[in-house]
């Protein structure tokens, strides 16, 4: 039985990070695509994080023919079940990201994967005790997220990263936000909704830097778990059950240092899964995923995740004090 089964496009993705010598966007297209194409996807960065906490992970995606083997081997020896990953059609997602120094974040869609279907779901993974839905572009329709529910029963959590129900494209390629999905029909099934603060304030469609407002629209939800992640202020947890509503702002777990923020919240939803499968403590387990995911942005791309030991410790470090 697999701790969690992770639902999501992997992607190839060219990450700029600005810094004093500024890279236009044009010369990374044109001369490093092939040269600088990084694993990305939630089924890296958040299957990296479980495995590395000692979960058992599975992964449901779909990539083109241009997906290098290399990478679904690199996968596999972390521990983690590739059996999911559909090989179809001729192209992976491709994503070109840049992160400002204030952490804004751009991004541009290259190539478009296939869809993933209820048929690309292995036997074994229904079974699994946790499911995490993160699609990157539209790959994921919420009737998925029905079917899954009625498939696995009322046992399993199911998280859902809300990214990929929200990007829309400009003709140039360029991704921006839109609410176009009905959540309260996705909370019907799901147990944790996990948008960062941008995503958050269009599933609201509340005008931005009105938290207090951000907070009560939530708060008004009959049922659920949301983590709103904000970077580097930390994030706001609303836990609604049994009419009880209870709100957390979790203060940010310092990284020793910033290189990437790229992936973080796959990291963070995937973290606070695997805890609270352990303890069911929604403050700990939000605490815990912070922790968790100050390792990811200490080092380039998907290569920095800690165990679960360090975890532990920088919680203890940060928090328990």
């Amino acid at each position: 039985m697999f701790d969690i089964v992770i639902v999501g496009n992997l992607c190839l993705d060219i990450v700029h990070n600005e810094g004093a010598n500024k890279l236009k966007e044009r010369t990374i297209r044109e001369k490093n695509v092939e040269k600088k194409l990084f694993l990305g996807g939630p089924p890296a960065y958040a299957g990296f994080t479980a495995a590395k906490l000692g979960a058992s992970v599975g992964i449901v995606s779909v990539v083109g023919k241009d997906f290098p083997d290399e990478y679904l081997h690199f996968l596999d020896s972390k521990n983690i079940d590739i059996r999911g990953a559909n090989r179809r059609g001729e192209y992976s997602t491709r994503f070109f990201h840049r992160c400002t120094r204030n952490e804004e974040r751009f991004s541009k869609l290259i190539t478009k994967a296939d869809k993933i279907t209820k048929k690309n779901v292995p036997e074994t993974y229904f079974k699994a005790k946790s499911f995490l839905i993160s699609p990157v572009m539209h790959e994921i329709s919420p009737d998925f997220i029905s079917w899954l529910r009625e498939t696995v029963g009322k046992g399993p959590l199911i998280g859902v990263d809300p990214q990929g129900f929200l990007r829309m494209i400009k003709p140039d390629g360029t991704v921006y936000l839109e609410c176009g999905t009905n959540f309260d029909e996705i909370m019907c099934y799901a147990d944790i909704l996990s948008p960062s603060e941008e995503e958050a304030f269009a599933i609201a469609n509340i005008k931005r830097n009105n938290l207090d407002a951000l907070i009560n629209f939530f708060k008004k939800k009959e049922k659920g778990i949301f983590l709103i992640t904000r970077g580097s202020k930390g994030s706001i947890v609303i836990d609604i059950k049994e009419g009880k509503k209870t709100v957390f702002k979790i203060p940010p777990c310092k990284p020793k240092k910033v290189i990437d923020t790229t992936g973080a919240g796959d990291a963070f939803l995937a973290a606070f899964i695997v805890k609270h499968l352990w303890s069911e403590d929604v403050l700990q387990s939000a605490r815990f995923a912070s922790a968790a995911t100050s390792f990811l942005i200490e080092e380039k791309s998907a290569s920095g995740f800690g165990s679960l030991d360090q975890v532990e410790a920088r919680v203890k470090e940060q928090y328990d004090q």
